[in-house]
């Protein structure tokens, strides 16, 4: 059995089967037939089909409270983002492992219906491996009608505790074949067309925030809730990335620096190698024109309605975004 925790503010109506998620960029949208926001790279009508599929399966999760099978769980949690949610699982319903973590995020990933752009790295320090009580970083999709463009304004789903993560976000050129052991950095540089500074903003579908996700982090995209590409300033390769340091203001106050070289790996880059090793990539690998967020640098700072925050990565760029 499972509980639903609603943020009305939240509440969309569909388009052709399809919830609009409310990431306020106008450059990145469409008016729907309904008035809602609908991502141009999300196409309502070709995916309608596939969301309506999702949000059987979603309800039939909601209606029973026997145990469900991955793709009802997958189902649940992707409705729960798209509508700003959050929900509570039974213990038996939480991935055992892993491995059930991955399988259900492909599920959703495939039957969302939406285009991916890239991948992000989650627990990528320390720091965020004892937050989140995982044992290791993890990997899970962007997925494009999330992607914003720098200044953007994202609307929050305040429910789900969101956070501000500060990444150096690597844009590739040419594929990376996945191969059985990670690439150094060096190995990476070819393949890459560009670092620049981005935000993005994770929550968790699940009551107690972040804390609370553990595996459910994997298996929901990794607590993706939008990405934000910043405005780049020198060509990257130029810059040290491990040394690279970055300082964010939210409202005009300091709450954070870091560098490159927070990361598990020392280097956005090696980032990237160990991505093109992980087991997620085997099938697909990474492709040219794909983004990869490589972990946040600046640690996981709250964030609410009305604030503003920036990034500023030196001679890379800065990044900016306000919330509703």
């Amino acid at each position: 059995m499972i509980h639903t925790f609603i943020h009305a503010r939240w509440m969309i109506p569909p388009f052709d089967g399809c919830p609009a998620p409310r990431v306020r960029a106008p450059a990145l949208h469409r008016r729907g037939r309904l008035g809602t926001l609908v991502p141009r790279c999300l196409d309502a009508v070709a995916v309608g089909g596939a969301i309506a599929a999702v949000r059987t399966r979603a309800s039939a999760y909601h209606s029973s409270g026997d145990r469900h099978d991955p793709r009802e769980i997958a189902a649940a949690l992707w409705d729960a983002r798209m509508r700003g949610e959050t929900i509570e699982l039974d213990a038996a319903d939480r991935p055992a492992d892993t491995a059930a973590a991955y399988t259900i995020q492909e599920i959703q990933t495939a039957e969302s219906g939406a285009a991916q752009a890239g991948w992000k790295l989650g627990a990528t320090n320390d720091k965020a491996l004892a937050m989140l009580k995982l044992d290791g970083a993890f990997a899970g999709p962007l997925l494009a009608p999330f992607r914003s463009g720098n200044g953007a304004c994202i609307e929050l789903p305040v429910a789900c505790a969101p956070g501000l993560e500060s990444e150096f976000l690597v844009k590739l050129a040419d594929d990376v074949p996945a191969r059985d052991r990670p690439y150094p950095a060096d190995e990476i540089a070819p393949a890459v067309d560009y670092v620049a500074p981005s935000f993005e903003i994770v929550g968790c579908r699940l009551p107690g925030g972040l804390a609370n996700g553990g595996l459910v982090l994997i298996a929901d995209g990794g607590g993706n809730v939008a990405f934000v590409e910043g405005a780049r300033g020198e060509d990257w390769r130029s810059i040290d990335l491990a040394a690279c340091a970055l300082t964010v203001t939210v409202n005009g106050e300091e709450k954070a620096r870091g560098t490159g070289s927070l990361l598990t790996w020392g280097d956005p880059l090696a980032a990237v190698g160990w991505l093109a090793a992980h087991p997620l990539a085997a099938e697909r690998g990474l492709r040219a024109g794909d983004v990869v967020m490589t972990g946040t640098c600046g640690g996981i700072l709250p964030i609410a309605p009305g604030d503003e925050a920036r990034a500023d990565f030196g001679a890379l760029g800065t990044v900016e975004a306000s919330f509703a």
